[in-house]
This record gives C-alpha cells, sequence and structure tokens, in this order.
C-alpha cells in the first residue's frame, strides 16, 4: 500500500492550501499553484505504482544455507535489485546491520549473524522504496531464501563425548573458535603442563611459555577425593535453557572421564529421583547420553551429517542395553558423601532440594559446583514471565553462594558472567 511520506504530506497540504485561498480570493495564480502541485503529485504516484507493480525488489547472489554453531558470530552479506530503494525498516533480531552500499539498483547488505538459541532460520527484509519526487514511499517484503541451520553447543559435546568412546574419529564441522569448556579451566591452580591439541586456549600459561618457548596450559583442581557425583536436573524452560543444561551434563561427566578415576562415581536425576553408582566413568558417559537424547535438543539424524550411520547405530544399541545398577542407600543420601558434588541445572525448579543437598555436602567436607545458563529468562513467555525469572534466578544465585557453593553461569559461548 502507497503512504505519503512527510514531504508528500507538505505537498498535499500546500496544494489544498492554495486552492482555499484561491476560491476565497478569487486569485487564478493561487488557483495554478495548487493545479501545479495537485499535478505533480499524480504524476509521482502514477509513475511509481506502475514501477512498484511491475519491478519487484529481488534477491540476487543469495538462496545459500549456511551452517554454524550457535555460540559463532558470522559476517555475512547479500545483494538486492531493488529500484528507488531507500532503507531497510524491519529484519531478523538475530542479526546487525553494519553497512549498506548501493550501486545503480543493486544494494549490497553486509551484516553480523549472532543467535541465541539453535534452530534453522531464514532471512528476510523489510525494505522502504521512495518515489522519484520523495512524495510517497511503500514497504515491500524481500525473502532472500538464505537459510542458516544453527547446531546446538549440545551437538557439539555429544560429539566430543562420542570420540572420547572411540565412537567417532575423525574431524567435524569445527568451531570458528575454541570453546572447550570443562570443569577444568576454573578451580584452584595446580600446575601447568605441556599443551596438547584440544585444551581450552583459555588455560595457556603465557608467563611458563614464554619461559620455555614451548606452550604451556594451567590446570585447576575443584576438589577430588574419595568419590565424584553428579546431579542434574533436566526440566528446562525452553530451547536456550535445555542446550545450556544438556551441554553442562555433557562436559562435566567427560572431565570425570577424563580424569581416569579409580573411585565410585555416583549419578542423580533429581527429575526421576533415580540414582547410580557406577565404577566405571564410561558408565556415566552412556547414562548421560541418554539422558541428553530424552531433552530431544539433538536427533540421530543430525548426527549423520558427521558420523557414519554404523557408530550411530552402534550408539543406539549402547544406549538401549543400558545396565541399570541403583544405589542400596536412600535415593540422594550418597550425594552428600562425595567430595565433588557437580550440579547441573536451571535452578528454577526443585529449588529447596538443591539447596538441601549441598548443605548437607558442604557439612561433610565436600566441594559443590553448580553450572546453570546464565540467561534463563531468554526462554520467558513475556517481560513479565522473564522479570519474574530474573529475579528469582539471582536470589537463588546468591543463596547458592552464601552456603559455600561455587557457581559457574555459562552462555552459548562458554563464558562465565560473574
Amino acid at each position: 500500500m502507497l503512504r505519503l511520506t512527510n514531504r508528500g504530506f507538505l505537498v498535499l497540504f500546500l496544494s489544498l492550501s492554495f486552492l482555499v485561498f484561491s476560491l476565497l480570493s478569487m486569485d487564478l495564480l493561487m488557483l495554478s499553484l495548487s493545479i501545479s502541485l495537485a499535478f505533480v503529485m499524480g504524476i509521482d504516484f502514477l509513475y511509481f505504482h506502475s514501477l512498484i507493480n511491475r519491478d519487484k525488489c529481488l534477491c540476487i547472489e543469495c538462496r545459500d544455507t549456511q551452517k554454524i554453531w550457535v555460540w559463532e558470530e558470522k559476517r555475512s552479506s547479500v545483494k538486492i535489485r531493488c529500484r528507488r530503494f531507500s532503507r531497510i525498516i524491519a529484519k531478523p533480531d538475530w542479526i546487525s546491520l553494519e553497512s549498506l552500499v548501493s550501486s545503480k539498483d543493486t544494494v549490497s547488505i553486509n551484516f553480523r549473524t549472532s543467535f541465541d538459541v539453535y534452530g534453522d532460520y531464514r532471512l528476510w527484509f523489510d525494505v522502504e522504496r521512495r518515489s522519484a519526487a520523495g512524495l510517497f514511499r511503500y514497504i515491500e517484503h524481500i525473502d532472500t531464501e538464505t537459510h542458516f541451520i544453527v547446531y546446538p553447543e549440545t551437538m557439539y559435546w555429544i560429539l566430543r563425548v562420542m570420540a572420547f568412546l572411540g565412537l567417532y574419529g575423525r574431524g567435524f564441522l569445527e568451531p570458528s573458535e575454541n570453546i572447550g569448556l570443562l570443569l577444568t579451566d576454573f578451580g584452584e591452580y595446580v600446575s601447568s603442563r605441556e599443551y596438547l591439541p584440544g585444551d581450552s586456549l583459555r588455560r595457556i600459561d603465557w608467563k611458563k611459555t614464554a619461559r620455555r618457548e614451548i606452550l604451556y596450559v594451567k590446570e585447576f583442581s575443584v576438589g577430588g577425593g574419595l568419590s565424584s557425583a553428579l546431579l542434574i536436573d533436566t526440566k528446562c524452560l525452553g530451547k536456550y535453557t535445555c542446550d545450556r543444561v544438556a551441554s553442562a551434563m555433557l562436559s562435566t561427566a567427560l572431565t570425570i572421564s577424563r580424569e581416569d578415576l579409580r573411585e565410585t562415581i555416583v549419578f542423580c536425576d533429581i527429575v526421576g529421583s533415580k540414582c547410580f553408582v557406577f565404577g566405571d566413568a564410561r558408565e556415566l558417559l552412556m547414562h548421560v547420553l541418554n539422558k541428553v537424547f530424552e531433552l530431544n535438543i539433538v536427533e540421530y539424524n543430525r548426527l549423520y551429517e558427521f558420523v557414519e550411520p554404523s557408530a550411530i547405530n552402534v550408539l543406539r544399541s549402547f544406549l538401549r542395553d543400558l545396565r541399570k545398577n541403583p544405589v542400596s542407600k536412600d535415593q540422594f543420601d550418597t550425594l552428600s558423601e562425595s567430595r565433588s558434588l557437580y550440579i547441573a541445572s536451571t535452578l528454577m525448579h526443585d529449588t529447596e532440594k538443591i539447596l538441601r543437598i549441598i548443605e548437607k555436602t558442604r557439612s561433610s567436607g565436600g566441594q559443590c559446583v553448580v553450572m546453570t545458563p546464565s540467561r534463563p529468562w531468554l526462554d520467558a513467555k513475556d517481560i513479565f514471565d522473564a522479570y519474574a525469572i530474573y529475579k528469582t534466578y539471582n536470589n537463588v544465585i546468591n543463596a547458592l553462594r552464601s552456603i559455600g557453593a561455587q557457581v559457574i553461569e555459562f552462555d552459548k559461548r562458554g563464558v562465565v558472567k560473574r
């Protein structure tokens, strides 16, 4: 629908004003000015109406599909052919415009993507076109047919766990940034060692690297002792929190497995009120993988892009035949006996139960590390719900720290917020 611009309203106002003055004063000059302005508006309207019906805006050099990880920010560009282009008035909220380069009837749009959650996204723009005299404007929707397939961080950790289990050996779609965020990136400094492929770049010991002229990384510890325990809360609010919690579960299980502990490992699920005791860390990995797949963040058919079908069939067979070994003690009582308790949760459900478990573990001399999404309000239904989640989240975080728990707030890029 054609609309008048501010200039168009001004010309219309002047034309009507001259017409009224000419009728009141019988002034032919005023009448001629009114008719002239009306004639210019009419010509501008007819030409512009013909143009927008005959020459639609089109995206050229588009129809592309790009695959990236959820934490990546990627620069990209599209080119549109659009006569009488004025400006972009609407776009997806997951892109930020960097520059517009116009050349005759074509416009190159340079932008940067930034996604909060995984999924399939389609790029579009609403552009404003203006008539030759600038009296009229028209809003047109452009579908660029450019798709972005955004992989969840959970998939990245699934592939890393499968590689650890020997089910996946070749390289996959590597991220442009190393996000090797494991629990060993935090805690108390223990020592430094030579860099190994896959180590987080955050852990580089620059002083020792400069002295030895060989790349060294720092090693940290968040506890250790007779046993480790992982407590998970798979209740999430939406795509953002589900992806973050699942990533924390897999990252923690992988950390425990890498330490190759010759000790008992306790694994508890708040949602199912079940606990398991494992003597082998690989059993823990398989149970955590099973819980992650139950969240439906990653479907098996998505893994075919990276993993051979035979490896996926082996994994599915393992998950079907998981050995059930419930603890003989009364459910969560075993957790407080652990020296290192890791908790992955949104902190929005069963909060009192989590606080009680942490208090009991701390009173027994154990250390507690709580991993939680940094912005759970992104999954809120509306602004009121977001504010309620924000207040609840901050209150729980403060309560956890007051009883001696170490809280790791992580985002899509593994950044600790506080």
